[in-house]
């Protein structure tokens, strides 16, 4: 079957895949005769106005890095000094500057994309262009294999996400310097469920006691399965560094039991509770390693530890709170998130809890989003109480901008076939309520609100989509182009 050419690497990030899509939607840009901007995969994409709008396309989103082969057989490389002799073509773009024509003359036989085949976010008119579209064709140009299969079995891959054809490589995420950071693991439940798996190598840990948060899927692409219906809190994302704070069961070092416990050790391993910390992949603090082997800080120093230090007294037992940390790198000028301050002075930090997870025998009970914004203002009130204002200062309650049914957060959308995308649209541009678009109001410095975080409340699923602003891709952007890492992807 013609699905099975295309697969998912094991090794690969869901957010960075091509998709199989047909354009959802279209809408004119002002000023613009022979362009339109699409909706595809949840995207805005511009496109030619000539563009059939019922075909079938695959969908690649930005900060992707396409194969050297798919843009090399569509001459795809920018015609340029660094670039044009990756291109089929050149041969030919060759004899032709040979002949005297310029790298500007010839643009017309090259594309856009520079070596590292990245997929940028541009604007045009205005308008964000959020990931690259192509055609079925341009596939097989690169993949002699697809030629086999006849037009109506494409049909079949519709919706299909890939990042392989065969046994090649088709995408991958684009890595600042090309290179993968250590230990990288995000935006699939794959990278969360292997990372869980690596709890193992603390073996103090009780099992099914301390665990991750889940990776937060892009609203973007599941939009669609949304209901009007839908019981939702919708709230701010801020632009920090996770982190995961538990009271839980763990098994008692050996050297720490008395001569009976040592004596019987192996066989009940006597347990006690201890407050562990970790950022998203990795448990910091090293005395829950049989060898600690803690490695440099990413930012030069511990940046839980000091949070946990304040949150201990608060955190009860079979508790795990799951926060962003933001702000400086304390006592230092060193930012978290490069841009965003959050009314934090250099040296200072900020956290906002926003998931707190209670463990009760074998049951895992979720705290639904005011709870959680009701226990960091209690905890703020206590540390006021005790003349500990400035520790008061660092805890942030999490902002809900909403809760209500889905169809409430605009009455005036009319719940009809096109309820989903107006929904989608609306949201995107909605300045007002959610803050999409404009600068963060917690920042005291000019920054773009990252997004916010739409939840069901009651859901019988752990899980959370997250919407971002254009503006913060932007800034993304930029920091890849400055050649700066996304602090977050390496903590």
């Amino acid at each position: 079957m013609i699905r099975d050419i295309f697969k998912q690497s094991e090794e690969g990030f869901s957010n960075y895949r091509a998709t199989f899509a047909k354009i959802d939607a279209t809408f004119p840009i002002e000023g613009a005769d022979r362009l339109m901007r699409a909706i595809v995969c949840g995207r805005d994409v511009v496109i030619s106005k000539d563009l059939p709008v019922d075909k079938l396309y695959i969908y690649i989103p930005v900060e992707t890095s396409l194969s050297y082969k798919f843009l090399s057989k569509n001459n795809l490389y920018r015609i340029s000094s660094e670039s044009y002799q990756l291109n089929d073509n050149f041969d030919q773009v060759a004899s032709l500057l040979n002949e005297g024509k310029s790298f500007e003359e010839l643009s017309s036989m090259g594309g856009f994309f520079e070596k590292n085949g990245r997929v940028k976010q541009i604007k045009i008119r205005g308008v964000y262009s959020q990931g690259y579209l192509t055609d079925i064709q341009s596939l097989i140009n690169a993949y002699p294999i697809l030629n086999q299969y006849m037009p109506d079995e494409w049909d079949e891959v519709e919706g299909v996400s890939f990042d392989v054809i065969g046994d090649e490589v088709f995408c991958e995420k684009y890595f600042v310097g090309g290179k993968r950071p250590i230990e990288q693991k995000i935006n699939d439940q794959k990278h969360f469920k292997q990372r869980s798996k690596n709890l193992s190598k603390a073996h103090v840990l009780v099992p099914g006691q301390f665990k991750y948060h889940y990776d937060t899927a892009q609203f973007a692409d599941y939009y669609k399965k949304f209901r009007p219906t839908d019981d939702i809190s919708i709230s701010v994302k801020i632009h920090g560094s996770s982190g995961i704070f538990g009271n839980v069961k763990c098994y008692k070092r050996k050297e720490d039991c008395n001569w009976l416990q040592r004596m019987f050790y192996w066989i009940y391993r006597p347990k006690e509770y201890r407050l562990l910390y970790a950022s998203r992949t990795k448990i910091r603090n090293e005395k829950v390693y049989d060898k600690p082997s803690e490695p440099n800080y990413f930012y030069g120093s511990d940046i839980w530890g000091p949070v946990r230090d304040l949150l201990e007294p608060y955190i009860h037992k079979n508790m795990i709170v799951y926060g962003e940390i933001c702000g400086y790198v304390e006592g230092t000028t060193k930012m978290i998130q490069k841009g965003h301050d959050y009314g934090c002075r250099p040296g200072e930090w900020k956290f906002m809890p926003y998931r707190i997870v209670e463990i009760k025998r074998k049951e895992r009970i979720e705290w639904d989003v005011e709870e959680v914004a009701y226990w960091t203002r209690g905890v703020k009130l206590n540390l006021q109480l005790n003349g500990r204002q400035t520790d008061s200062n660092k805890l942030v309650p999490i902002t809900i901008l909403y809760q209500g049914l889905f169809k409430d957060l605009y009455p005036d959308i009319k719940i009809d076939g096109d309820w989903n995308i107006n929904l989608l649209e609306r949201m995107k541009g909605d300045t007002k309520l959610l803050g999409m678009e404009v600068q963060e109001p917690l920042c005291k410095m000019k920054a773009p609100r990252e997004g916010v975080v739409i939840r069901i409340n009651n859901d019988k699923i752990p899980r959370a989509w997250k919407l971002k602003s254009a503006a913060h891709y932007d800034l993304e952007k930029k920091n890849h182009d400055a050649g700066e890492h996304d602090i977050e992807e390496e903590s």
